[in-house]
């Protein structure tokens, strides 16, 4: 019976401990996927320079360094309601930075430093608005992954930053036309 006990406690922290594309390290979140693709450094960014999201975006030492900014979450997408989802992602928009590095027939993508800002009704009825890390509603103070963020957040945000890096989704643009 112990056994089991031990079992259960260690599989329930495993599960807290790692989220799909998420990492922690030293109190900041990461979320980081490899893609993979036929496509060359300069088509990614072409086509990453046709959304209105991206900006300042530099080819550094053959990585793409950029920033993003007014990305609504995609908790509808993900399976989620107004509801059930956090205040600030059913009410926010994001931004932060990404760096993409290429390799053979695939590219790393890294996102840091997200922000979301999200408005909402006060106490006193008027509406405000508010800026936060993505580390103040993700991680405990001993810089774990908050449940609540496992269970909700981490698929929307999952879903969303996939939306946006995954390049084979984007149609390269022409002037055929």
């Amino acid at each position: 019976m112990k056994k089991i006990i031990l079992l259960f406690i260690l599989v329930s922290g495993f599960s807290f401990g790692q989220v799909e594309n998420f990492s922690v390290e030293n109190h900041k979140i990461f979320w980081e996927k490899v893609y993979e693709t036929n496509d060359t450094p300069e088509v990614i960014e072409s086509k990453i320079k046709q959304f209105g999201y991206f900006y300042d975006i530099e080819k550094v030492d053959g990585k793409l360094v950029m920033k993003f900014k007014d990305v609504k979450p995609l908790y509808r997408e993900a399976g989620q309601s107004v509801g059930y989802a956090s205040m600030y992602i059913s009410s926010g928009v994001f931004f932060g930075a990404a760096l993409i590095e290429f390799k053979e027939n695939k590219y790393r993508v890294t996102v840091s430093n997200v922000k979301s800002i999200f408005e909402y009704l006060s106490i006193t009825m008027n509406d405000s608005k508010t800026t936060i890390t993505l580390e103040d509603p993700g991680l405990t103070r001993s810089g774990e992954f908050k449940s609540g963020f496992v269970k909700r957040d981490a698929k929307v945000l999952n879903y969303t930053f996939n939306e946006m890096f995954d390049i084979s989704k984007y149609k390269s643009k022409t002037d055929n036309w």
